[in-house]
């Protein structure tokens, strides 16, 4: 069952680095999904009224997509 991949050939190297890009992928994906999911409605509207330009209009997103 085991496969034996020996050193220094091009399909090591390209599945060291599909295993790189699928670990880091997956730590982006959850570290954005733990940052949008502890916001909290309250959280965003408080954003969207008095937060920085660029704040308001990602916040009014946000709720517009959590109402629907």
């Amino acid at each position: 069952m085991a496969v034996e991949y020996s050193c220094c050939e091009t399909n090591f190297f390209i599945h060291i680095v599909i295993i790189v890009f699928l670990v880091l992928f997956a730590g982006l994906m959850s570290g954005l999904t733990l940052g949008l999911m502890s916001m909290s409605l309250v959280d965003l509207e408080v954003l969207a009224k008095s937060g920085l330009p660029k704040d308001c209009k990602h916040a009014g997103i946000y709720l517009y997509l959590f109402m629907l």
